[in-house]
């Protein structure tokens, strides 16, 4: 693969003339002469002849030979792929694939010139943190090389990742639970693997996350980052914290156990523990958190409401498994007592009612509800009887139920009037006799009667004279005429009456005047 020059030391007034083995002229008149480049390896012969300025020459027989050997040259060196990637930090190896006896093999750093780093078939480099290029050449027999002299092989080095940056350093669970481990911003084409040791070990999975099985105590994991076969010098340590499941609270109490309807109360957890927060619900599971806290106001309430509460430790947010019940008792008010007129005289009205459930006591009132009293037949009773009425008299009473607390007290009831009985009915009690005479005792003469909407009573003596009129039953005569006292004896009487029913009457009688 390479010429070969051919000279003769030059005699002056000569020239030359050059043959190939063939006695083919290859070149003339020169000193010199060089060879092709395309020999095969073998040997060749060329011959030389020298020519006189009239152009005689040497005879075939006497030209000089000259012979030349090819050496063959060495194939082109062949780098393994193995080796030539690498990871910042390692050294590698690099070596001939395709050797050849007696061939000698440098290594160099540069393409051209620079010194050989060493010969043979492999090449340890140094540690590397930057990819290089290094450069490879055969030399054969009597120095031959191979058509290209180097050959250029790259050791490309990966950076070695970082080691992963996870979302949490220490991931807190409830006992029985499983924890989710996670690298936070996760790099394309970085693998993650995660371990239950620091170093070496079989990797439990890979993945950016990883969901460890169900724990009952602490445990320990470990995640490294990788780029093909390069790994981080590190693994990056996770702490799984198994946090026991909390009891529900065990003292709650409400501010008021007894509430009137309409009111709110505050329940509390008594000595509640700093790592516990505590939930309040109205159901007994599941449902929508009222408030979290380690007190809850209620709001108003209008009916006896049992409330919940669970603990939720602060770490790992474990809920206890039951919840803490707490009543709140509401006084609801009590209903209105039904009255009703039981019985009825001239002179007395009895009223009664039913008993009203949760009823502490009674009152009447019979101004309307401005004053208040007890039943007659006492507090708790449920009857109040009326004394000392005249005939047709009427009487409003109302009633009202009394609880355990003001709250609860029941409304009014409805008014019922009672009306005394009239034992006259649509009569008068006219007397046939009185006696004027001032001591205070039927000293005047008077008709009794009830229910009467219009009277008038006239008077006459025996002898026919007018001598007194009244416009009212309530008007009765003294005995006296124009203020003379009138004698002894037998006295007519009128009466025209008109009673509240309607009916009128005409009463005509004697009455006597006893002095």
């Amino acid at each position: 693969g390479t010429p070969a020059t051919l000279g003769v030391v030059q005699v002056s007034g000569l020239s030359y003339n050059w043959y190939d083995s063939n006695g083919t002229l290859v070149a003339s008149n020169t000193a010199s002469y060089a060879t092709p480049n395309n020999l095969a390896a073998g040997s060749y012969d060329y011959f030389v002849e020298a020519v006189n300025g009239s152009s005689c020459s040497n005879s075939t027989a006497s030209r000089t030979r000259i012979t030349i050997s090819v050496n063959p040259g060495p194939i082109l060196p062949v780098v393994a792929t193995a080796g030539t990637t690498i990871c910042a930090g390692n050294s590698t190896v690099l070596s001939i694939v395709n050797p050849q006896a007696n061939v000698i093999y440098e290594w160099y750093d540069d393409a051209t010139g620079s010194a050989i780093l060493t010969t043979g078939t492999s090449y340890p480099t140094l540690m590397l943190n930057t990819s290089r290029d290094y450069y490879v050449r055969a030399v054969g027999t009597a120095g031959c090389t191979s058509a290209t002299a180097r050959v250029k092989v790259t050791v490309t080095v990966t950076t070695k990742p970082l080691a992963p940056t996870v979302t949490l350093s220490t991931v807190s669970i409830c006992t029985g639970s499983s924890a989710t481990l996670s690298v936070s911003n996760p790099i394309a084409g970085v693998t993650y693997s995660w371990y239950t040791t620091a170093m070496g070990g079989t990797a439990i999975t890979t993945g950016s996350t990883y969901m460890t099985n169900m724990l009952n105590a602490n445990a320990v994991y470990y995640v490294e980052a990788s780029v093909g076969s390069c790994t981080s010098i590190n693994r990056t340590e996770v702490n799984v914290e198994v946090v026991a499941i909390p009891i529900a609270p065990t003292n709650v109490m409400a501010a008021n156990a007894q509430l009137c309807a309409g009111a709110s109360t505050i329940l509390t957890v008594n000595n509640p523990n700093a790592n516990l927060n505590y939930r309040w619900y109205t159901t007994s599971t599941g449902g929508t958190s009222l408030y979290e806290g380690n007190s809850y106001s209620t709001g108003t309430l209008s009916l006896t409401t049992i409330f919940y509460v669970e603990s939720v430790s602060k770490v790992a947010g474990c809920v206890s498994s039951t919840r803490t019940a707490v009543t709140v008792n509401v006084a609801t008010v009590l209903p209105a007592p039904v009255v009703r007129v039981d019985n009825v005289t001239s002179k007395s009205i009895l009223f009664t009612w039913n008993t009203v459930a949760g009823a502490l006591a009674y009152e009447v009132s019979i101004n309307g509800g401005t004053t208040w009293t007890a039943p007659t037949d006492g507090p708790v009773g449920t009857s109040y009887l009326v004394l000392g009425l005249s005939p047709l008299q009427s009487v409003t009473i109302i009633v009202r139920a009394k609880g355990q607390t003001d709250c609860q007290n029941s409304a009014n009831s409805i008014a019922v009037t009672g009306k005394t009985t009239d034992p006259f009915g649509n009569e008068l009690y006219v007397p046939n006799t009185f006696t004027p005479n001032g001591d205070g005792k039927n000293d005047l003469f008077l008709a009794y009667g009830n229910a009467v909407s219009r009277f008038r009573m006239r008077i006459y003596n025996q002898w026919g004279q007018f001598i007194y009129e009244a416009q009212s039953i309530n008007q009765g005569w003294d005995g006296t005429h124009k203020g003379t006292l009138q004698p002894s004896g037998v006295y007519v009487y009128y009466i025209d009456v008109t009673f509240e029913s309607g009916t009128s009457k005409m009463f005509k009688g004697t009455i006597t005047l006893l002095r």
